[in-house]
């Protein structure tokens, strides 16, 4: 398979951009991408206090959190409820009901949202804009913690395995950061903090409402609530994408292509020290000589990013049920916020949204411009197809959900 010469593997800017779309901006007014990824990614933390104290609240409040708390169920794994004990212990309770959430978070229990950017259309922007930026997967958690005399923390002392940006939303935390001994923990490779060898703060910092922190992971860390209010803030994290992933994705298509990679370890193998060696080796070059990276690029992008829908899908039914007004002067466009990638081989292929919509080669001018963000008539593609063609193009992508009609025919 190789890669189409479509220049749209980054996305499409063109398309109904609004001033107010959470952009990288939004987090780093004064930091460009190039330059977080130079100096700071996987490296050192970074507090943006900058930003107005509202800021963040166009992206989350606490009314919000209450308001998804009433359609969560609290047994899920959507919602957590942690307490600290006196030692720093933390454990996770799991509240038999709603009104004992309530009443868990008034004597003290934080309260967690897991992936809001689920229900929260700018947050579904933010992650995407990060995934483009980064080439990592982002999602979005909620926490949500009461003030108590002495202050209160949800998670003891604790190392992540992944790189967060804190976003403070209402309220104040404390967060205490620990020299990081620079080993990049992985959700395989990770490791206990010990206190007695922790040592002082590297930093000791309040954060106030449209505060930022950027955490890499391996930075041990511990944050309390204070102030007169709960302290509610966004943890997006980064799932990170190692070389590690990449490794044992190769694998699995080489294997289907390389009978030597299915083959059995035998015992006379295992049991001499110098045919193993000359068996690995036989096997890691068979392992080489199959992988081709123009396709496990292509993979890797379905996988990690086209996987899952990074884009707010609303109006999806009103655009189906649009389709049979649809006329060769209606107008449609490309939908907001898509990332899709195009491979060709005997067919043009588009993948976005954990799926593949293929069409013949002589379509390929079509598929151009339906992916060049400006609006699109059927009429347009008299050259291409017949009229029913050109429907049937339309109607395809629109079900699809790659297109979206903006008018029906006058």
């Amino acid at each position: 398979m190789s890669r189409s010469q479509l220049n749209i593997m980054q996305p499409l800017k063109t398309v109904e951009v609004m001033t107010d779309d959470p952009c990288w901006q939004t987090l780093f007014p004064e930091l460009s991408p190039e330059q977080f990824l130079s100096d700071f990614w996987e490296q050192k933390y970074f507090l943006v206090k900058t930003h107005p104290s509202d800021h963040f609240r166009s992206l989350f409040s606490l009314e919000r959190f209450d308001e998804l708390l009433q359609s969560v169920p609290v047994q899920s794994s959507a919602f957590r409820m942690l307490q600290t004990d006196e030692d720093g212990n933390s454990t996770e309770v799991k509240p038999a009901s709603k009104e004992a959430a309530f009443s868990g978070f008034a004597e003290g229990q934080t309260l967690v949202l897991n992936s809001v950017q689920h229900y929260q259309t700018k947050l579904v922007q933010l992650c995407k804009m990060l995934d483009e930026t980064l080439t990592q997967r982002h999602s979005v958690n909620a926490y949500l913690t009461p003030v108590v005399s002495g202050g209160r923390q949800g998670l003891p002392v604790h190392i992540d395995s992944h790189d967060v940006f804190v976003l403070q939303v209402e309220g104040n935390k404390h967060w205490r950061i620990y020299n990081s001994k620079d080993w990049l923990p992985t959700n395989n490779v990770s490791e206990e903090v010990d206190k007695k060898t922790l040592g002082e703060p590297v930093e000791d910092i309040v954060l106030n409402p449209g505060d930022l922190l950027y955490l890499p992971r391996g930075y041990p860390h511990v944050a309390e609530s204070t102030g007169e209010a709960a302290s509610l803030h966004l943890t997006i994290g980064a799932n990170t994408l190692c070389w590690r992933d990449v490794l044992e994705i190769a694998l699995g298509l080489a294997e289907k292509n390389e009978r030597e990679l299915r083959c059995a370890v035998r015992p006379a193998q295992l049991n001499n020290k110098d045919a193993f060696a000359q068996s690995f080796e036989q096997a890691v070059n068979a392992f080489s000589s199959t992988i081709d990276t123009g396709s496990l690029c292509d993979e890797i992008f379905r996988r990690c990013f086209a996987s899952e829908a990074r884009v707010a899908q609303i109006g999806r039914l009103r655009d189906t049920d649009m389709l049979n007004r649809l006329g060769p002067h209606s107008l449609v466009c490309l939908r907001p916020g898509l990332k899709v990638h195009v491979t060709e081989d005997d067919r043009v292929r588009l993948h976005f949204l954990s799926k593949e919509v293929s069409f013949p080669k002589t379509a390929r001018p079509a598929v151009e411009l339906a992916l060049n963000g400006r609006p699109l008539r059927a009429a347009l593609l008299a050259q291409i197809f017949d009229t029913d063609g050109a429907r049937r193009f339309i109607d395809k992508l629109v079900r699809a959900g790659l297109l979206r009609p903006l008018s029906e025919d006058k």
